[in-house]
């Protein structure tokens, strides 16, 4: 099973953000902007109360959103295909993506939901298992191909075999990084954000990349086994 290379993933992350920065920064200020918005209304109940009720429904929903789309814009600078900063906000949900996006949104929540009933460590494991379907979903419909179920979850399920890992000690390596976001009170997301959300982009096209490698290796040698075998050769029973 081939790895990739974390370093380099971190340095083509990197190269991507060259010369969009300003754009980063404002992508990360627009999402804690939406996430603080959205759990005042919770944490001034929580203060005036003693119920401890947690963030409603909506506010779950909002803010999950929210980090699609953001995850989605950092693909687009990774692979160099952004566009102006209202059509990446709106990109998720335009030229037929809603559908496909909305779909694979609710079934990643639900199967991870499920998974997480049983146990937390399941959980985490679907949550990894599934981490590549949005991406698979923006590319699909934006390839014509109109996601009408669980299928970039299953996808997903199916290339991340052997990558779970792999992406878990990825996200590990940045926890010096979110140490130091706490530490400065938050400050640092506007470079700690765009950082990680790009390597997990460069993540995505690293195992689209080993993945055409082996169907091609296969392939070859599907077509070594077969001229081998020579034209008259009968098939075994």
């Amino acid at each position: 099973m081939q790895h990739l290379d974390r370093s380099l993933l971190k340095a083509e992350a990197k190269a991507s953000l060259e010369g969009k920065w300003g754009s980063a920064v404002l992508l990360t200020l627009l999402y804690m902007l939406v996430t603080g918005v959205v759990m005042v209304p919770s944490i001034l109940a929580l203060v005036a109360s003693d119920s401890g009720r947690g963030l409603p429904f909506t506010g779950d929903v909002a803010i999950s959103l929210a980090g699609v789309v953001l995850t989605l814009i950092f693909l687009h600078v990774f692979d160099g295909t952004d566009r102006s900063f209202g059509q990446e906000l709106a990109s998720p949900f335009t030229n037929g993506k809603a559908a496909p996006t909305l779909i694979n949104w609710l079934m990643t929540v639900v199967f991870t939901f499920l998974w997480t009933l049983l146990l937390i460590i399941p959980g985490i494991i679907a949550r990894y298992s599934y981490a590549l379907s949005y991406y698979l979903t923006d590319d699909w419909a934006s390839q014509g191909y109109k996601v009408t179920g669980a299928e970039a979850v299953t996808a997903s399920k199916q290339m991340m075999r052997g990558h779970k890992w792999e992406l878990f000690v990825l996200d590990l390596s940045f926890l010096g990084w979110y140490l130091l976001v706490a530490i400065t009170f938050g400050l640092a997301s506007f470079y700690v954000t765009p950082y990680h959300l790009a390597t997990r982009a460069a993540f995505y096209r690293g195992i689209v990349a080993l993945e055409a490698d082996q169907q091609a290796a296969a392939a070859q040698a599907a077509g070594q086994s077969a001229a081998q075998a020579g034209p008259g050769a009968q098939p075994q029973a």
